[in-house]
């Protein structure tokens, strides 16, 4: 019992997953970031959060031209370690798309007939096939409250992660084939930053 109560301490305090973000896009200001958690601490403007300088592409990263043309589709890509200047984090974003008729709750900002959204976790490994599997059901069930406020499964989806994937001391994390991208697709996709972002 202690050494469980140990490991979830050590998850809260050095979490493998970092932040959950939603980007959204708006009819005048383009993709920006609509919620993140847990909050940077850069503060907000007009209850956006204030992303760093060096994360200004997450935006353009996570929901990239030519999203509109998929129904839902997934992306890798990395982001700047703020902690760890030498490092990389590993992103992974999954978007889709709905009917602005079908939303419950929508705001005044809502302009056009689609809705675009994406869903991204930056996690301090580039556990990209297991994130992308578990975030794709969080991204459905978040579409499926037609409610975009309604935040609280992406926090529970940070919890998981962080819960999920940080190994207790007397374990590691194995992964089976399946859950993880291929070395090849790995390399082939970010080539020798690979090194940057498994160190």
């Amino acid at each position: 019992m202690a050494e469980a109560a140990s490991s979830g301490a050590d998850a809260a305090s050095d979490p493998l997953i970092l932040h959950i973000i939603v980007v959204g896009f708006h009819h005048t200001r383009g993709s920006e970031v609509e919620f993140c958690y847990p909050k940077l601490k850069y503060g907000e403007v007009d209850d956006k959060p204030v992303v760093p300088p060096e994360w200004q592409n997450v935006t353009a990263l996570a929901l990239p031209d030519g999203a509109h043309l998929a129904e839902e589709d997934a992306v890798y890509f990395m982001l700047p370690d703020l902690d760890h200047t030498t490092k990389q984090l590993a992103a992974v974003a999954c978007y889709r798309q709905i009917e602005a008729a079908e939303l419950e709750e929508k705001s005044g900002d809502v302009k056009r007939r689609i809705v675009q959204k994406s869903v991204c976790v930056l996690s301090r490994q580039p556990l990209f096939g297991l994130i992308q599997h578990h975030l794709q059901l969080a991204t459905h069930a978040y579409f499926r409250e037609k409610n975009f406020t309604k935040t609280q499964i992406l926090v529970e989806v940070y919890n998981h992660l962080n819960h999920t994937l940080h190994p207790s001391p007397s374990s590691s994390l194995t992964l089976s084939p399946q859950a993880c991208i291929s070395a090849k697709k790995l390399v082939l996709r970010f080539g020798r930053k690979v090194g940057e972002c498994c160190s």
